[in-house]
């Protein structure tokens, strides 16, 4: 549970975790105390410590709403900042709360303000949730009618689901139209929203523009900037994008040849499955290149992409075993 709650592939780098998880809240934290002190107000111990929790744990909800943004709609994170902007507030006046024994000298202003405060909270809270239900179910009916076949229908969930600003449907629509699945094919636009959900965060979108430059679709080729998008993608632990790097280092194209690079990307896209990844990787341990030369390496490798439909894996493991037969009757 906590390892998908913190797992930053594909959704949030380690430094962003280290500002909302750590930064931000410390800094609200010492602000609050600051504030308290300088107003010389109330600050007993167990409301700092309250307040600390308190802080930590909004957080927590506020990285996993990021998360959510991210796949949902860009209008979710206006309501998380409103929610935001009001936790200092509250923060300071869970610092300034008064003890049990000076409750009566509370004025009617402080009441006041802090069910104000706790409303907006609240109001926040459940905007979120609508938000993310109402954007949750329309892209799940999308994805369902996707699959089905039925693309007039998920295009238009999905182009409903963009104009609010969801990233992830801006993927998709560039998808279709890359394609020319239930739309015409149109590249420019392709691109265009490619670009503005790999802005948004979208991992799978930073990969897509890679293979657009890498290959020069709908835009002037540039190798350079097909990189610089297969990184961005491959750091957050895209499996496709790890691969692409892995075939552009492992033949020189565009850059210097650099087979250890290659056989390292390869490598990682391997333990996510891909079986062009396992194709490859065991082509570096049948020469050598950039890995100790290791033919039953090469030999597991073809065998698992055979069998996962790589047709080219079948040749290659006619040739090893021609070569070297006791590799095969192991």
């Amino acid at each position: 549970m906590f390892e998908k709650l913190f797992s930053w592939k594909g959704v949030l780098s380690r430094k962003e975790y280290f500002l909302y998880g750590v930064i931000i809240p410390i800094v609200l934290v010492i602000i609050g105390v600051v504030l308290g002190k300088t107003l010389h107000l109330d600050l007993s111990v167990a409301n700092i410590i309250f307040a600390v929790f308190l802080m930590l744990g909004l957080y927590m909800m506020f990285i996993t709403a990021i998360k959510r943004a991210r796949e949902t709609a860009s209008s979710t994170l206006l309501v998380m900042f409103l929610w935001l902007a009001f936790t200092p507030v509250m923060m300071i006046y869970l610092l300034v709360a008064p003890s049990k024994d000076s409750v009566e000298k509370q004025s009617k202003v402080t009441r006041v303000i802090s069910s104000v405060i706790g409303a907006l909270l609240l109001i926040g809270a459940l905007l979120f949730y609508i938000n993310y239900r109402k954007n949750a179910q329309g892209m799940n009916e999308a994805q369902t009618a996707y699959q089905k076949h039925d693309y007039q229908t998920a295009f238009t969930l999905w182009k409903k689901a963009a104009k609010n600003g969801n990233a992830l449907a801006k993927n998709n629509l560039g998808s279709m139209y890359l394609n020319g699945i239930g739309v015409k094919k149109d590249t420019h636009k392709a691109f265009t929203f490619f670009q503005d959900a790999a802005a948004s965060g979208i991992t799978e979108a930073s990969y897509n523009l890679g293979i657009m430059y890498g290959n020069g679709i709908g835009v002037e080729k540039n190798i350079d900037k097909a990189l610089a998008f297969f990184e961005k993608s491959a750091k957050k632990g895209y499996a496709p994008a790890q691969y692409e790097l892995g075939v552009i280092y492992m033949n020189g194209n565009g850059v210097e040849k650099d087979s250890q690079k290659a056989a390292q990307y390869f490598q990682e896209a391997v333990k996510d499955g891909v079986a062009l990844a396992k194709l490859n990787l065991g082509v570096l341990y049948y020469y050598g290149e950039g890995v100790d030369q290791n033919l039953s390496q090469s030999y597991r490798l073809w065998n698992e992409a055979r069998s996962e439909g790589v047709g080219d894996a079948k040749d290659n493991l006619n040739i090893l075993c021609q070569n070297a037969p006791e590799v095969c009757s192991q």
